[in-house]
C-alpha cells in the first residue's frame, strides 16, 4: 500500500471499490464512513442486548427469578424501556403459569387488582 493509499478512506464498498475521500488523521477511514461503523457497533451491541432474554431457558422457577431480577436490572438502568419490559414481564408471567402447570410452585405474579 503507498503513502498515499494510507492518507485515502480504507473502506470498501458492496462493488470492491474503496472510497476516494480523505480518511481522518489517525484513523482508516474518513469523516462519513468513521460515524457508520459507530452506528453499526451501536446497533449491533443494541441487538445483543436485546436478545439476552429470548436465549435464557424458562422452564423453572429459579431460571424465571433470575430472567425477573435481569429484567428490573436493566430497566433501572435505562437499558430497556417500560413498554420493552411490559412484555418482558407478560412473558415471564406466561413461564410461572406453565412452569406452574408442570408440578413447580411458581414465582407469584401480582395482576394489580386486589
Amino acid at each position: 500500500m503507498a503513502i498515499i493509499d494510507a492518507l485515502k478512506c480504507q473502506h470498501q464498498q458492496e462493488d470492491g471499490t474503496r472510497c476516494q475521500r480523505p480518511a481522518r488523521r489517525r484513523l482508516r477511514l474518513c469523516d462519513f464512513h468513521h460515524r457508520e461503523h459507530k452506528r453499526n457497533a451501536k446497533r449491533i451491541a443494541e441487538r445483543a442486548r436485546q436478545r439476552w432474554f429470548e436465549s435464557v431457558a424458562l422452564d423453572d422457577p429459579k431460571s424465571i427469578q433470575k430472567a425477573l431480577a435481569q429484567v428490573i436490572q436493566r430497566l433501572l438502568r435505562g437499558e430497556i424501556d417500560h413498554q420493552r419490559a411490559g412484555q418482558l414481564l407478560h412473558k415471564l408471567q406466561m413461564a410461572s403459569l406453565d412452569a406452574h402447570g408442570n408440578g413447580y410452585c411458581a414465582v407469584q405474579f401480582d395482576n394489580g387488582g386486589g
